[in-house]
C-alpha cells in the first residue's frame, strides 16, 4: 500500500486571519501521518524598512533594486 505525503503551505503575515490559518493547518497536519507543514512568512517591505532596526537582522539584499523599480513604476 502506498502512503501519501501531504504538504501544507500557509502564508503568515501576523494578522489574525493568517494566525487562524496556521492553527487550522496545524490541526490538519496532526491528522495526516506523512504531512509537511511549511510556513511562509510574508513581509511588507515598506513597513519592514520603517522598523528594520527592531526585528530584521538579515542582510537587505535587493532592497536598493526594489526601491529603484518602485520609483520607475510610479513615474
Amino acid at each position: 500500500m502506498l502512503t501519501k505525503n501531504y504538504s501544507i503551505v500557509v502564508a503568515v503575515d501576523g494578522s489574525e486571519v493568517s494566525m487562524n490559518a496556521v492553527d487550522y493547518a496545524v490541526e490538519l497536519a496532526k491528522h495526516e501521518e506523512n504531512s509537511l507543514l511549511i510556513l511562509l512568512n510574508i513581509l511588507n517591505i515598506d513597513m519592514a524598512k520603517q522598523s528594520a532596526s527592531s526585528f530584521i537582522t538579515a542582510p537587505t539584499f535587493g532592497l536598493e533594486e526594489y526601491e529603484q523599480h518602485k520609483k520607475e513604476a510610479l513615474k
